[in-house]
């Protein structure tokens, strides 16, 4: 039996909407967003799971969350891998993320962005 691989699909910690200035790109995590990603991060390490890359869009909510994953971790923020093209990928832009692990990748966490992530996991 080959060796199983492990991927998991984060879409960002609860996002601000108080400044108008900010792009979309630029909005940040608010309260409740900066209070439960550090808390799933803790939540998916306590069920095992051991990701050998993190990788995320670079949208500051999303990068935010996989920061507080990688903290949690023991990994340097320098570690997280960002993409421009997982800022409101398509599922065909996951798939194309993924297919370049490199094959010693035995565990991989991608931070993104819906409808994004559904619609790949739906596909």
């Amino acid at each position: 039996m080959p060796n199983q691989k492990k991927l998991y699909l984060v879409r960002h910690a609860k996002s601000s909407w108080n400044n108008p200035t900010l792009s979309d790109f630029e909005r940040t995590l608010n309260d409740r967003g900066n209070r439960d990603a550090p808390d799933m991060a803790k939540r998916l390490k306590a069920r095992g799971a051991q990701p050998d890359i993190f990788v995320s869009s670079p949208a500051s909510r999303a990068k935010q969350t996989a920061e507080f994953f990688c903290l949690a971790y023991g990994k340097q923020k320098s570690d997280l891998i960002l993409l421009d093209e997982l800022y409101h990928a398509s599922p065909a832009v996951f798939t194309t993320v993924i297919e370049s692990f490199n094959d010693a990748i035995q565990e991989a966490i991608i931070f993104s962005h819906n409808n994004g992530i559904t619609d790949f996991v739906n596909s």
